[in-house]
């Protein structure tokens, strides 16, 4: 399992789309052909980009609007908050994010990755802990 934040502070290691086969996102770090379309639409990727900065907690209008209605989806639908995420990078670094999300996104019975997408580890089928739906 591989523990990417997004500028607007979503584990990418733990989505769907990142971690599916056919038709893979990269991930808003990874700029290349396939994943232009992606970065080119993406406000929040623009956003600090124009500002001159890696990752939304790192404005002066953190959370903007555009972060808040992102977070209130997650956090409801999938428990995870970019808000949250961002302001635990901010004060404790990134390699703890990276520390604490590996131990809680990992499947205790077969120890692969977790979704936050899927009920189920996509390995061993074990109930995935963190999944809210």
């Amino acid at each position: 399992m591989e523990t990417m934040l997004a500028p607007c502070g979503i584990d990418c290691g733990i989505c769907s789309g990142y971690l599916r086969e056919k038709n893979k996102c990269l991930g808003c770090l990874v700029i290349n052909e396939d994943n232009l379309k992606h970065i080119l639409t993406c406000r929040k990727k623009q956003c600090v980009e124009t500002r001159g900065l890696n990752y939304c907690y790192e404005c002066n209008k953190f959370p903007c609007q555009d972060i808040k209605k992102l977070d209130k989806r997650y956090a409801t639908q999938y428990g995870e908050s970019p808000i949250q995420n961002g302001l635990f990078v901010k004060t404790n670094g990134l390699e703890a994010f990276k520390t604490i999300q590996l131990e809680k996104w990992i499947c205790k019975s077969c120890h692969e990755g977790l979704n936050v997408h899927r009920k189920y580890c996509p390995t061993c089928n074990e109930i995935n802990p963190n999944y809210l739906k």
